[in-house]
């Protein structure tokens, strides 16, 4: 009889799951069936990061999803309505968004968050329109709203921007490197305030303190030549004063080579 009472005891436990799983469905059927009668009562924008407007702002989603610019024109119309998919791509389409998710949620508000593209330089042209790079290496467009304090990239520079945000340019691709490497490190966001580069695709750095320039030299051995310029910093500049140098060179492996 034991085994017997044992085995009917494990049935009405696998009952018993059952029939909780059943009704864990069956709610959240009626809850999606709800969901999607349910009207769209509200539009919750939220762009990142949050400290600071940049390139988007509230309205410019609101002209993106909406054809009149009007998000309370969405209030009324069914959640099940509003295709997620297209309105993600539609908002991802601006030059100036990374990422965009869409969802509605279950009190009939549609949920847009927008993450921001953050530019690291920017590219000025001789005669010309220029544009930003961003932490992941694409171009972006000038915008008349906002102009990003970043790092400044200037000289000769032929590659523009055409609406293509990829970086072709094997010059831009260094300075990519460069401006990546001095915009980690606060020490080198205090020091360097923009970035000259020259036809042979050589760079020179300028300072905001002093009126040194700084010969890199092209980015190759980038962190050594980085690291022997912040020992000089450390142990010569401080000694022998910030405007005894015109010129401080770092071409030479393993040398910084400085001229009055």
């Amino acid at each position: 009889m034991k085994p017997k009472h044992q085995r009917l005891l494990k049935i009405a436990r696998v009952a018993i799951w059952g029939l909780l799983l059943l009704c864990v469905f069956i709610m959240l059927g009626f809850s999606n069936e709800r969901q999607k009668e349910m009207a769209c009562i509200n539009v919750d924008i939220r762009l990142k990061p949050e400290m600071e407007v940049l390139f988007t702002d509230w309205e410019d989603i609101a002209k993106i999803i909406t054809e009149d610019g009007n998000v309370s024109s969405l209030q009324g119309k069914p959640l099940a309505t509003f295709d997620v998919g297209k309105l993600e791509s539609d908002l991802e389409g601006s030059p100036y968004i990374r990422n965009a998710e869409v969802y509605t949620q279950m009190d009939g508000v549609l949920s847009i968050e927008v993450e921001q593209r953050q530019p690291v330089f920017r590219v000025f042209r001789q005669n010309s329109t220029g544009y930003y790079v961003d932490k992941e290496g694409r171009k972006m467009p000038l915008s008349s709203k906002y102009t990003a304090r970043v790092m400044v990239l200037r000289g000769a520079i032929s590659e523009g921007y055409d609406g293509n945000d990829t970086i072709k340019s094997e010059t831009l691709k260094q300075a990519f490197g460069l401006m990546m490497a001095l915009n980690e490190e606060e020490f080198w966001r205090q020091q360097i305030d923009e970035v000259q580069v020259n036809l042979k695709g050589e760079f020179v750095l300028i300072p905001k303190v002093g009126d040194q320039r700084i010969l890199l030299g092209t980015a190759d051995k980038l962190e050594e030549k980085l690291h022997n310029l912040r020992l000089f910093y450390k142990h010569a500049m401080n000694r022998v004063g910030w405007s005894t140098y015109k010129v401080i060179n770092l071409k030479y492996s393993g040398q910084v080579v400085c001229e009055k």
